[in-house]
């Protein structure tokens, strides 16, 4: 709030009416400088407050995505030991339990990131006083982690269905058929919810100052892709290619790994 006040006595000529207006204008124009000067130095400090914040907050998520990363490796090969051994049991009904290849193992978890310094600055409004770089760059990474979040949930819902037989009877040997195949379709159900995710660690370790996650290798080789395709598929192979190539002349995005399939 400004408050101008006026000369004691009025202006006696056009000189000292310009003079007093002058006074006016610079006193008016120095406290808005004053002012601005003031809310720069404040927006300053709280842009650099937030940066702290977020790259406290980065440190923290950079070990949790190299954590998950492990377990979503573990859960991988829980599931597909899980999958082996109810086939094993549908081809050969009547095994007693003991006598399975292996025993079912159900790792659930769900990944969980911290979100907590970047919705305060979106909150606050602080975000808007990051360079547009910067922004861009935190806008990804917390759009990942979110992907990550969202599709560990999705597994985690999957692998419970999966499991919910247990409830009642853990021993999958006295399951009947029909009850069998349901576990087995639900627990590949889980298994692809499991490729989802890796999918997207896959993405979130496209950014160079994370941790690898997944590796593309390791999620073709759950799909059964292999790479190179063997030599006796090569004539199949171009005439599928050749379908894709007329459909899209030029696609906008083609990936190393899908282009030499």
């Amino acid at each position: 709030m400004l408050d101008v006040h006026p000369h004691h006595h009025a202006a006696t000529s056009w000189r000292d009416f310009f003079v007093h207006i002058a006074t006016i204008v610079i006193g008016l124009l120095i406290a808005i400088a004053l002012e601005q000067s003031v809310e720069a130095i404040h927006q300053h400090r709280e842009a650099h407050q937030t940066r702290e914040s977020l790259k406290r907050e980065y440190t923290e998520n950079r070990k949790c995505v190299s954590d998950e990363a492990t377990l979503w490796k573990h859960g991988t090969a829980a599931l597909q030991n899980n999958l082996l051994v109810l086939l094993y049991l549908q081809k050969h009904p009547g095994t007693a339990q003991d006598e399975l290849p292996g025993t079912l193992y159900w790792a659930v978890s769900s990944m969980m990131f911290n979100h907590a310094a970047w919705n305060t600055a979106q909150e606050t409004g602080a975000i808007k006083l990051l360079p547009e770089r910067e922004l861009a760059a935190d806008t990804f990474l917390y759009q990942g982690l979110q992907r990550v979040e969202d599709a560990s949930h999705d597994v985690w819902l999957a692998i419970n269905d999966a499991e919910a037989f247990a409830l009642t009877d853990p021993d999958p040997t006295h399951l009947s058929s029909s009850q069998l195949s349901n576990v087995i379709g639900l627990t590949q159900e889980a298994l692809n919810r499991q490729v989802l995710l890796g999918e997207a660690l896959i993405n979130l370790g496209e950014n160079p100052d994370l941790p690898l996650t997944v590796t593309r290798a390791e999620l073709n080789a759950i799909r059964g892709r292999s790479d190179p395709l063997p030599a006796s598929l090569s004539v199949a192979h171009a005439f599928t290619m050749a379908r894709l190539k007329a459909a899209a002349p030029n696609p906008v995005i083609i990936r190393p790994d899908d282009a030499k399939r």
